[in-house]
Formats: C-alpha cells, sequence, structure tokens
C-alpha cells in the first residue's frame, strides 16, 4: 500500500512561505520587460496581467473557482480580498504610467526581489517584530534595496534614503492596505521627487 505523507503545520507554513517568494520574485517579469523592450510593451504586458489577474480573483472570491491547491498558498488575510500580485500587477501599471523609467523600474525590482529576502532571512534569523514583521527581515529589505538602487543614477543619499523610505514603506502599511500596491507607488514617488529636487536637495 502507498505511504501517505503528511506534513505539519509549519511544514505547510514554510512550503506555502516559498511558494508565495519564488511567486513574488516572479514579478521582475515587468520591469525586465521595461528593461528591455520599452516602456509602451512593459505596460501594456503589466495592463495584459492586471485584467487576467482581476477577472481571476472576481471568480475566486465569488466562489465560483474553487481550488484548494491556490487557497493553500494565499494569506489569510486574502481570503476575502484580491491577493497580493493583483495588487502588484496594480502597483506596475501605476508606476509605468506616471513614474519615469528609472524610477519605475527601481521600485518594482525593490518588491520583486527585496520583499522575498526579507521574509526568507525574516523566517530564518528574525526574533523582535515591529509591526509584525522582524527587524532581520526589515535589514535584509533595505539592503537588499540599497544593493537595487546602486545599480540606478541617483545619488548615494537619495539611494540611501530612498531604500529607507522602501523599507519603512513595507514595515509600516497598515494592513488596510497591501504593501505590494504601497512599496512600488511609495518609493517610485519618492525617487522621482529625488530626480526634481536635483543634485542640490539629494
Amino acid at each position: 500500500p502507498k505511504k501517505t505523507v503528511t506534513l505539519s503545520t509549519p511544514q505547510i507554513m514554510l512550503k506555502s512561505a516559498l511558494f508565495r517568494n519564488a511567486f513574488h520574485f516572479s514579478g521582475i517579469i515587468i520591469p525586465a520587460t521595461y528593461l528591455f523592450a520599452g516602456r509602451t510593451f512593459a505596460l501594456a504586458t503589466s495592463l495584459v496581467l492586471l485584467f487576467l489577474s482581476g477577472i481571476a480573483e472576481l471568480l475566486r472570491l465569488k466562489g465560483f473557482v474553487k481550488a484548494a491547491a491556490v487557497k493553500a498558498y494565499l494569506k489569510p488575510k486574502e481570503s476575502r480580498k484580491p491577493s497580493g500580485s493583483f495588487f502588484y500587477l496594480l502597483a506596475a501599471s501605476v508606476v509605468v504610467v506616471l513614474f519615469n523609467r528609472d524610477a519605475a523600474i527601481a521600485s518594482l525590482l525593490i518588491l520583486s526581489i527585496a520583499d522575498p529576502a526579507a521574509s526568507i532571512v525574516g523566517r530564518r534569523f528574525g526574533r523582535r517584530r515591529p509591526a509584525g514583521k522582524s527587524l532581520a527581515g526589515t535589514l535584509a529589505f533595505f539592503c537588499t534595496a540599497l544593493i537595487i538602487l546602486l545599480f540606478f543614477p541617483f545619488s548615494v543619499p537619495a539611494r540611501i534614503a530612498g531604500a529607507c523610505v522602501a523599507s519603512l514603506t513595507e514595515l509600516l502599511t497598515p494592513p488596510i492596505i497591501d504593501d505590494n500596491l504601497s512599496v512600488p507607488v511609495v518609493t517610485a514617488l519618492f525617487l522621482q521627487a529625488t530626480l526634481f529636487l536635483g543634485p542640490a536637495t539629494f
């Protein structure tokens, strides 16, 4: 007879977190598209994916689609509202439309890469949890964001401040707002402001 392998709750949570992190990291497809194919193609990609995601979320929330495998990887707060991927695609569409190339690409890369890094480090080394987030995870988010910003033509103070803004937004975003939406928009807005203010300020 076949043996049935039953996963413990911590194993299920870990598997779910790893899947979400991998899915989160796949978000680099939009900034990568912007980088290599241009703004118009990146916007078209994000809008098409947003439309498809919106339909899928609507069907899920209305109960027309019941996939236990999908629900296993959702956060509890996502059971009655759109998932983080929908809000990321919404944020991607907004920043591509409203902000310049460097601010948009950098902000989307920060969320796609720094957020999974923070989750992995926080689960492995995190102890204290201000605002429900581990200090180790927040530091990992900041360091990753700073490394990403090194590849963009912002001043050193703007890079440091931008990484701080992104980290604090991820840390302090209230539960009513999804950080997949707030982090890219707030970060892009700040980075755009540093370019507008010029080297005299940043």
